[in-house]
């Protein structure tokens, strides 16, 4: 036994596995360092992507006051609009009873013409002699026909006296101008109503550029966050196939609800349970085949078959088998099928 120990190459034992000891060491310590490396960039991440929730946040709050003040103005130019069209039909209303009045005073002035009636004039207002001959009318359906020729009435201006002669006129005259002012009362309120509708109007406009103004700047914002987080959680998992994305809670207005981050990891491992039950052996090799491809860069696979022009296609087979005994138990084999090179003459012999 001494002379056994003895002719055992211990030194050289143990030097092997300081080195290994040592590129273990060294494999750890990188490993470490990139770790850490991975932390501080996920932390960076999550803080990022708190900054972005509290942001979305005060944005989220923001829209809300200016919706509620858009909906405060939308109310005010409603109730400005009802009232300007009430007014622009009294003021239509009264601009109706003016002309009507008009025409009663000049087919008064033409009856006094036709009647010579001598009626006072104000200075520079004009004279009886510019009175026209034509009987105004409120339609053209009941126009009177214009009189050609001069009426011959003769009257007796001893005995009519210039009260009489003046009173008509005197009355047309008050009731032009009670209108006239009553139109004076009723423009200024209209055109103050007016002027507030054309500044809410204004108001409104520049609430609604705003809108578009936020939500375009906020989409742009959003993509750019989503595309970034993708591709940085592809470098972190060192795996193409896998998937971050931010998904909004409102995709019409994803400013006004939350946003979910999702992250979708690639799976390591499939097990895949007798796929090839229902296929026949040209659609099995189709399917080993594509399998095999897969599975050699993208993911690991392990499928149970009991068909041997499925299995004869893998990387390694396990074979599971009961041992008949005193109690049954279950004994496993295994078989690298890389090491043979006549794959396909393998296959179409099991075939």
């Amino acid at each position: 036994m001494l002379e056994f120990e003895r002719s055992r190459d211990t030194i050289g034992h143990v030097e092997q596995v300081k080195k290994r000891s040592y590129i273990f060491r060294r494999c750890f310590t990188n490993v470490s360092k990139k770790g850490k490396t991975k932390n501080i960039i996920i932390e960076d991440l999550q803080n990022e992507i708190s900054e972005i929730k509290d942001r979305l946040l005060d944005q989220k709050k923001k829209i809300e006051f200016q919706e509620r003040e858009i909906a405060d103005c939308r109310k005010c130019v409603a109730q400005l609009n009802k009232d300007y069209n009430e007014q622009r039909k009294h003021l239509q209303l009264i601009e109706s009873d003016i002309e009507k009045l008009r025409m009663d005073q000049h087919n008064y002035f033409r009856t006094a013409k036709l009647n010579e009636i001598l009626l006072p004039f104000p200075s520079n207002s004009g004279s009886m002699t510019a009175i026209l001959l034509t009987e105004i009318t409120l339609s053209d359906d009941t126009n009177i026909p214009i009189q050609s020729t001069t009426t011959t009435t003769t009257t007796d201006s001893s005995t009519a006296s210039n009260d009489d002669r003046n009173y008509p006129s005197q009355l047309e005259t008050k009731q032009i101008y009670d209108i006239e002012d009553k139109f004076e009362l009723n423009y200024k309120p209209i055109d103050a109503c007016s002027r507030e509708v054309k500044t809410t109007f204004e108001l409104i406009t520049n609430a609604e550029f705003e809108h578009t103004q936020h939500y375009d700047r906020f989409n742009t914002f959003y993509e750019h966050v989503s595309t970034c987080i993708d591709d940085i959680y592809k470098s972190l998992t060192n795996f193409q196939d896998a998937v971050a994305c931010l998904t909004a809670e409102n995709a019409e207005e994803s400013y006004c609800d939350g946003i979910t981050y999702n992250c979708t990891a690639p799976a390591p491992l499939f097990l895949l349970d007798e796929v090839d039950v229902a296929l026949d052996n040209t659609n099995i090799g189709k399917v080993a085949d594509f399998i095999r491809e897969q599975s050699a860069s993208k993911f690991q696979c392990i499928v149970i078959s009991l068909k041997e022009q499925f299995y004869s296609r893998a990387g390694a087979l396990i074979a599971i088998f009961p041992k008949p005994g005193d109690c049954i138990t279950s004994y496993c084999f295994t078989l690298d099928l890389n090491q043979f090179d006549e794959r396909e003459n393998i296959a179409n012999r099991c075939g």
